[in-house]
């Protein structure tokens, strides 16, 4: 691109044809990686498994966030016991708790 040549295409904003998949495999990942965003397929591999390994936490957590059953038995103190059982104290927990393994 000339810097005196107002008119003159800049190649890097070409947008440039996708070359062809060498065979139906392919040709059918692209369809499925391409729409969501991902120029390569590793990049989707990544984020199908480290998004697995997270839903996987989270649903495996979900256990904890039972505050009167769970919680209260097996990971509060009894002066937390105490004080969480009460409605006011109760709420702040259960919203704690959610927020903390992200339902």
């Amino acid at each position: 691109m000339s810097l005196y040549d107002p008119l003159a295409i800049d190649e890097n904003f070409v947008e440039k044809p996708k070359p062809k998949a060498p065979n139906q495999f392919q040709s059918f990942a692209r369809k499925i990686y391409n729409p969501l965003g991902f120029r390569k397929a590793y990049n989707f591999i990544f984020f199908f498994i480290t998004t697995g390994a997270l839903l996987g936490f989270s649903l495996a957590s979900l256990r904890k966030i039972d505050v009167n059953g769970y919680w209260i038995k097996n990971d509060a103190t009894p002066s937390n016991a105490y004080y969480f059982q009460r409605s006011r104290y109760n709420i702040g927990i259960q919203i704690h708790l959610a927020c903390r393994y992200r339902i």
